[in-house]
């Protein structure tokens, strides 16, 4: 939980990926948690976001608060299903995968 809270203090750079030791107990933990606390950070999260975003649309002299808003939607999926989840960043996800999350071709018909 430590790396999670390392992850919420400073989301930038780095993503939640699901862990290769992720078994059953973890499943457990994540519908007892989701029921108890996960939904209720999740919104707040998205509420969060929203405030980022109106805040961007307000006051057109911050854009800065967009990167804001995208890390609190990035962590609105990890509120509600934390565990069996690993942080890493992007090196080391370019070394897993070869490519970084924003490098994925993404799906879709072909071109043409």
């Amino acid at each position: 939980m430590f790396k999670l809270a390392g992850y919420v203090l400073w989301p930038f750079g780095r993503t939640a990926v699901k862990s290769p030791d992720a078994n059953a107990a973890s499943t457990v933990g994540n519908v007892l948690w989701a029921i108890f606390l996960g939904i209720p950070l999740a919104v707040v999260h998205l509420l969060a976001a929203l405030a980022c975003l109106a805040g961007c649309v307000l006051l057109i002299t911050i854009p800065i608060l967009v990167p804001f808003a995208v890390a609190n939607l990035k962590m609105t999926a990890l509120a509600i299903w934390p565990f069996g989840r690993e942080v890493v960043d992007q090196q080391t996800l370019r070394g897993i995968y070869g490519r970084s999350l924003a490098e994925r071709p993404v799906s879709g018909p072909p071109a043409g």
